[in-house]
């Protein structure tokens, strides 16, 4: 999970470090942590740039997304005794397993959403 952020006084460019790997597109198999962890950096470089209230409110979102990330990349690092077998999720899984754990997080809930989830 490598998010990346070029910053200037004025404006600033979010993306992951590896770049959209055009390579392996609609194959199901690309991590997009790094992505949506690139958004959680921009929500935090507009709560610097905007301030008050607003700011916090970007800030709060951005910790938020970065908390979702984490803790939907926790299963999928449990060792074999606690998952019962590895198993690789597909990008679809992740981004809809992090969604989730978005919205639980906003509405400040600690059970999953009972809507289906779907991926970006």
């Amino acid at each position: 999970m490598a998010p990346a952020a070029n910053v200037g006084d004025s404006f600033a460019l979010f993306e992951p470090v590896h770049g959209a790997a055009f390579d392996i597109a609609g194959r199901g198999i690309a991590n997009p942590s790094s992505f949506i962890l690139s958004a959680s950096m921009m929500l935090g470089w507009l709560a610097r740039k905007r301030g008050g209230e607003d700011g916090e409110r970007c800030a709060a979102a951005g910790r938020a997304v970065e908390g979702a990330v984490r803790g939907a990349a926790a299963p999928a690092r449990a060792p074999p005794t606690w998952a019962g077998r590895w198993r690789r999720q597909s990008t679809e899984e992740v981004a809809a397993r992090t969604a989730n754990r978005k919205e639980r997080a906003a509405l400040g809930r600690g059970q999953p959403s009972r809507r289906p989830n779907r991926a970006p």
